[in-house]
């Protein structure tokens, strides 16, 4: 209850203390990635799939562990197609 009173009292000085947090938080934002990795998700014991994603990775993927696979067919959403691209 102390600090409600005391930002109450000291508004100029808590808005100013607000807006360099703001300032300096905004900044460090412009270092941050997001890097996705397929792994995270599908590398557990019981996946029946990671087997495919190994392959996948092998045969298509590069350093950094994405994998793009280009399938080329007259309809991709053939059951045949669909099997192949995802086992």
């Amino acid at each position: 209850m102390n600090f409600v009173k005391f930002l109450l009292r000291h508004r100029v000085l808590a808005t100013i203390a607000l807006c360099l947090s703001l300032v300096a938080s905004a900044y460090s934002a412009r270092h941050l990635r997001a890097r996705f990795q397929f792994r995270d998700f599908y590398e557990y014991p019981s996946n029946p799939r990671l087997p495919a994603l190994d392959r996948y990775i092998a045969e298509f993927g590069d350093p950094a562990g994405s994998v793009v696979v280009l399938v080329e067919s007259a309809d991709v959403f053939q059951p045949a197609t669909l099997r192949y691209s995802a086992p």
